[in-house]
């Protein structure tokens, strides 16, 4: 038989030791094992101490003990006003008990005195500490079931009497469907310690687990723990020790959702990636909980996780960038941008799409600009999926950035048919002259530039603001052009429009 370690309970203070085994017995002996516990409760006008050496067993009416474990020994103490009593009981090697009572210090009679105050103050005791609680859990077990049980329980003050009693009450054998929900939302009720709760979930789970109801009940108790790691801890012990069905794994991100803890719920979630479900309805569940963690670095981490050991499929990769649009953090956008980008050996053309607009939607232009170029430069995309990308240079609102993506992109963008269009339409957007002109020069930086292409350039410089820059640009088509009366005739046009008569002299020395 299993139970928890009985842990500190205070009406002011509580010194608890230990917990060692003893031997097992029948349907009636003493408990399975035996506890060597101190307890001191202080009150306002009272104090009751209390030494527990084994298991005890008490009458129906919690006014005697009617066994101790060979060996073992109660003793209680208590003061009340400066008058003190104390009652010591002790079993012998043969299980019989004998009696030491005083009243302040002198030893008197435990018949009828003795008794009688042992009467009055044994249901405080019961209820102060865990003791006789195998042997009351069965009591009422028989007579009213487990409802019975857990109104008892709460007339038990301390979180370890708690958890000795729902211990106990797990252990019986057949209990049912609703009797494990009752008990799994008392456990999340009852008991004001986080570790006793938890320890009592994670210790009897594979009970709770044994139908989708009392699972569900577990995972609402585990959102009632105040603690966010006692709440993560026994969440991934159920991820460790269960393969969790589709309900189940619902209920346990909802209760993932309930921990205030960033690191502790990406904790969890990053051990669920182990056992990530394609199921949609679950998928959506999870990205819901990753989206509600308040820190963005965490969000990052879990999402990076996500996407360490496998490529995902079309659709969860479409959640990762919905998700990565919630993280507040623009510098955490761009990592999980770039290592979703690195981690997706392919892309579909519709998730390109969704990619550029998940890059348009970052507020720093810096990390659009990073990421792009990432995007761009990394992953080798077709003409077909430049397009958006290209179109998400638009979005950038710093010129200097929206040049230097164009710049680094060059090479994968000139000469292609699909896309020049689009591409000189951006550069003409680009708000600062000298960024238009720095970008063109970059288009025939290595003078291998098809002729259309070029005309295309020349076409765009006449869009270009600075004389100067308009100039270099002008400058540099002449240079690489083909030497026929076309482009010498488009030039001079080009070069006319200039406002300042010294760039239009530098142009035309250069083309003749």
């Amino acid at each position: 038989m299993k139970t928890l370690m009985m842990k500190t309970f205070t009406t002011v203070a509580v010194f608890c030791f230990a917990v060692v085994a003893a031997q097992a017995g029948g349907e009636d002996s003493l408990k399975t094992k035996t506890y060597r516990n101190d307890f001191k409760i202080v009150g306002n006008a009272s104090s009751l101490e209390i030494k527990v050496r084994g298991s005890v067993k008490v009458n129906e009416a919690d006014t005697e003990v009617t066994a101790i474990t060979p060996g073992g020994y109660l003793t209680i103490r208590k003061t009340t006003f400066g008058n003190k009593k104390e009652l010591t009981i002790s079993s012998n090697d043969a299980g019989q008990l004998s009696y030491e009572f005083y009243d302040n210090r002198t030893q008197i009679n435990f018949e009828p005195e003795g008794r009688k105050w042992l009467a009055d103050v044994l249901l405080d005791v019961i209820h102060s500490t865990g003791v006789a609680a195998e042997d009351r859990v069965k009591r009422f077990y028989r007579k009213g079931g487990v409802d019975a049980v857990i109104d008892e329980i709460e007339e038990i003050n301390s979180s370890s009497g708690k958890g000795e009693y729902f211990s106990f009450l797990l252990e019986t054998n057949g209990l049912s469907e609703a009797g494990l929900s009752k008990i799994a939302l008392a456990i999340g009720r009852d008991i004001p310690s986080s570790s006793t709760r938890g320890e009592l979930l994670r210790e009897y789970d594979y009970k709770f687990f044994s139908n989708s109801k009392s699972a569900a009940a577990y995972f609402e108790a585990v959102n009632n723990i105040p603690s966010s790691s006692e709440s993560a801890y026994t969440l991934r012990h159920a991820l460790q020790k269960h393969q969790l069905e589709t309900s189940t794994k619902i209920a346990l991100l909802d209760a993932v959702d309930h921990i205030p803890s960033s690191s502790e719920r990406g904790s969890v979630l990053r051990l669920y990636n182990r056992q990530f479900d394609k199921d949609q309805r679950i998928q959506d569940k999870y990205f819901d909980v990753v989206d509600n963690i308040p820190s963005s670095s965490e969000r990052g981490n879990v999402l990076r996780d996500l996407m360490k050991d496998e490529n995902l499929e079309a659709y969860t990769f479409s959640k990762v960038l919905s998700s990565v649009r919630h993280i507040p953090s623009s510098s955490e956008q761009g990592e999980v941008l770039k290592y979703a980008i690195d981690n997706s050996s392919q892309l579909s053309n519709e998730l390109f799409g969704e990619l550029a607009s998940t890059i348009s939607r970052i507020a720093s232009s810096s990390t659009q600009g990073e990421v792009l170029k990432f995007a761009i430069i990394e992953k080798e995309p077709t003409p077909s999926q430049l397009v958006p990308l290209i179109k998400a240079v638009q979005s950038i609102a710093s010129s200097s950035t929206q040049g230097e993506v164009l710049r680094a992109a060059s090479a994968k963008m000139r000469n292609d048919p699909q896309l020049s269009d689009l591409v000189f339409e951006t550069v003409t957007r680009i708000p600062s002259s000298s960024e238009q002109g720095n970008v063109l020069l970059t288009f025939m930086k290595d003078g291998n530039v098809h002729p259309d292409f070029l005309m295309r350039v020349i076409d765009a410089s006449e869009h270009i603001a600075s004389s100067s820059s308009r100039g270099d640009v002008l400058v540099k088509v002449a240079e690489v052009m083909p030497r026929n009366d076309t482009f010498r005739k488009a030039v001079s046009e080009a070069a006319s429009k200039i406002p300042s008569s010294s760039e239009y002299r530098r142009v035309m020395e250069k083309l003749y």
